[in-house]
């Protein structure tokens, strides 16, 4: 056997013993549909969707309440329904996932890959469409290598789980050719998703199963139902009820206001040409809105209180090629990461220094705060990503973009914005890129108990050590979310953890499981490397 064929041959052992460990435990989930064998998209374009782009629609004070009263009044219009609804029959299930977008999808993938009956209660109309309702200029921050590359002759990861993305999309993926993915990713691998429809109560089951009893309400009022499901998984995001700071006589303000996450583009909200609008909060998406705005034509004013740490997003990219290229084959092995933090310890000073070879003084003159923190340290420190500027910067600096640093007092009796030096200024509308309520989507359906016990917000996520794929201080009870990295990566575990809870796996199982993971990662580690010999002795031939 030479050395192409060996190669092969190591590269095939760990990836077709995978797939037929899946399709054994395929086999034993009664009355299941095997799942269909996921398909490589070349293109984008042999992709059916429907697309769900309108504009917000409704009177001035229904979008100025619209964020605080979303989901309160869905639950309203879901638990009024759910009274007059048809009631259908209980339904049991191995696992209830809440939530269909990304970790959903991908939390039901893996779990029925290791043979469990699944469903996913999704309140959208269909997958990606939570994606498709962001503002229009939104792209993902994860790069496509991160997404499905670090592929070395047939060795990839892929973006999600068993399906990757199109070789065809941009390094960094829009919002709606995300959606498009999250829609292909659904109807590839055949996941029953519960679309227009609610969780609207969450208890422990009086069965003598155990497991949980989940209401689940049609949004269309036509019928609801009870699944008792063994397992959920609770993968509604960490970011979850939008954070609306208090502002005084804000009815006295006679444009519209919005959260960020139901902005669109300037166009749709009638606040192009020329426009004024005061874009409260400069993280990510209160810079990118406000360059949105600039783009179409209006006069921002960034609301600039708190200090960021920016981050080029050329430089960020060069950095997450540097990890996802060139260093993957480390994170292959056991314990790999720790090749790593050298690395990683150097990520921050080589950032914060080519951050301030680009700017200079520039980010102080234009009035924009910087963090003293590195953007790595301040994301395990306090959980607050870097802000990726994709043109903010040089938009405040050329003034296209006014800063201000001043808190909000509030809206005077003439509709003007007062600020807390108590100047004031007319605006035509206001952003509130304000953040969101953490870890807090549970709140509206879990039963007064388990909430006692599993709490919200930061504190939940660090006193009960919360990271994507783990169990909640709830049994039974599991959380994905985090970035799409993350995701790819802990869905499959949290698929095998379930399934040896459910069939009853012994701990001897569980090791043999852990030994087979080593063997088969280290046999792609192997592969991976002695294919970068191998190329480079035939580039040094050909030279």
């Amino acid at each position: 056997m030479d050395g192409e064929a060996a190669l092969a041959a190591a590269v095939a052992l760990p990836l077709a013993a995978r797939a037929v460990r899946g399709a054994v435990l395929e086999t034993r989930a009664l009355g299941q549909p095997a799942v269909p064998q996921p398909a490589s998209p070349a293109a984008d374009a042999g992709w059916t969707h429907s697309t769900r782009t309108g504009s917000i629609g409704g009177s001035d004070l229904e979008i100025k309440d619209l964020t605080q009263r979303s989901v309160r009044v869905t639950l309203g219009a879901a638990s009024r329904a759910a009274g007059s609804a048809e009631t259908e029959p209980d339904e049991e299930v191995d696992v209830l996932v809440v939530g269909g977008a990304a970790a959903g999808l991908a939390a039901s993938a893996c779990c029925q890959r290791e043979g469990l009956t699944c469903v996913v209660i999704e309140k959208n109309e269909a997958s990606g469409d939570i994606w498709r309702s962001r503002y229009h200029r939104l792209h993902l921050h994860d790069i496509i290598e991160e997404c499905h590359l670090s592929s070395v002759n047939g060795v990839s990861s892929h973006h999600l789980p068993l399906l990757q993305m199109p070789a065809t999309y941009p390094t960094y993926p829009s919002r709606e050719q995300f959606a498009r993915y999250l829609a292909n990713y659904r109807s590839v691998l055949g996941l029953r998703v519960e679309y227009r429809s609610l969780v609207a109560g969450m208890a422990p089951s009086q069965a003598a199963g155990g497991g949980w009893a989940v209401d689940v309400a049609r949004l269309d009022g036509a019928s609801r139902k009870r699944f008792v499901a063994r397992n959920v998984i609770f993968a509604n995001g960490v970011y979850n009820d939008a954070l609306l700071p208090p502002l005084q006589g804000k009815g006295r303000f006679c444009g519209k206001i919005v959260h960020s996450s139901r902005y669109t583009n300037a166009t749709d909200l009638g606040w192009a040409n020329g426009k004024r609008v005061l874009v409260v909060g400069w993280g990510n998406s209160g810079s990118e809105i406000a360059l949105d705005l600039v783009e179409h034509g209006a006069r921002p004013t960034l609301l600039a209180r708190s200090p960021q740490v920016v981050v080029p997003r050329d430089h960020l990219q060069l950095a997450q090629r540097l990890l996802h290229s060139h260093l993957n084959p480390l994170l292959a092995l056991p314990f790999g990461w720790l090749a790593l933090l050298p690395v990683l310890l150097l990520t921050d000073p080589v950032l914060k220094l080519a951050a301030r070879i680009k700017y200079g003084g520039s980010l102080a003159r234009a009035g924009l705060p910087q963090h003293w923190k590195g953007p790595l340290l301040r994301l395990l420190t306090e959980g607050v990503p870097p802000m990726m500027d994709v043109g903010t910067v040089q938009a405040c600096i050329d003034g296209r973009i006014a800063v201000r640093r001043e808190g909000l007092a509030g809206i005077d009796a003439d509709g003007r914005v007062v600020f807390s030096d108590g100047s004031a200024e007319p605006f035509d509308g206001i952003v509130l890129a304000t953040g969101y309520h953490l870890f807090s989507g549970h709140r509206h359906f879990l039963d007064a108990a388990s909430l006692q016990r599993l709490g919200t917000g930061k504190e939940a996520i660090k006193t009960g050590s919360v990271v994507p794929g783990c169990e909640l201080r709830l049994p039974n009870v599991w959380a994905l979310f985090g970035r799409l990295q993350m995701i790819r990566d802990a869905a499959p575990a949290l698929g095998r953890r379930i399934a040896r809870r459910v069939h009853g796996g012994s701990r001897w199982r569980g090791a043999a499981s852990w030994v087979w993971w080593v063997v088969e990662h280290v046999l792609i580690a192997w592969a991976v490397l002695a294919a970068r010999r191998r190329l480079k002795q035939k580039a040094r031939q050909l030279r």
